[in-house]
């Protein structure tokens, strides 16, 4: 899974830069948000993922929540972890983002629903996208994506956004390892 989504996400990232070229505008990097932060504003998004992470795991525990399966499939069927986790850390954060913040939030947020419609929208179909959990995940997918959002409407850029992602996946990951008992991979 980690590998096709590492193989998959230049081709699909180029792909939607490309069809935000040919549609005339903006530019790219101007559609997709791509404009520098300072540090201290990503880091500030990040220490509230970073309490959202905690907060999820804490919720889940006083609620006795089993790893999802789908997680246990992944990593029972992973070969080479570093592998997983540069698909889950670093490929899926940016394509996701590039897709649901980026060309979606931006095309939503011109229409009549506005910015607002624009996080809402992006957050539940971005967890939807994410149908391999149970409704409790989704739940979480939705919080985090509205999170997401109001960070790429804060700060107009996408970089909060896929660091935030990023970050969020790498405590996902970490949690499953030492649950499944891997942390000596």
């Amino acid at each position: 899974m980690s590998l096709a989504t590492c193989v998959t996400m230049p081709a699909s990232t180029a792909l939607l830069l490309l069809i935000v070229k040919l549609r005339g505008g903006p530019s790219p990097a101007d559609y997709m948000a791509a404009v520098d932060v300072p540090l201290s504003r990503i880091l500030g998004w990040v220490g509230m993922t970073l309490i959202l992470g905690m907060v999820a795991s804490v919720v889940s525990a006083a609620v006795d929540r089993p790893i999802p399966e789908f997680i246990i499939s992944v990593y029972e069927g992973a070969y080479f972890y570093p592998v997983l986790w540069v698909g889950l850390v670093a490929c899926a954060p940016v394509y996701e983002e590039v897709l649901f913040r980026g060309f979606m939030f931006r095309g939503i947020a011109a229409s009549p629903l506005g910015p607002a419609g624009a996080v809402v929208l992006t957050a539940v179909v971005w967890s939807a996208a994410h149908f391999q959990y149970e409704h409790f995940e989704l739940g979480m997918l939705i919080a985090f994506g509205l999170v997401l959002g109001m960070a790429r409407l804060r700060t107009r850029s996408l970089l909060p956004c896929i660091a935030m992602h990023a970050v969020f996946n790498l405590l996902a990951a970490i949690e499953a390892m030492a649950a499944l008992g891997l942390a000596g991979w």
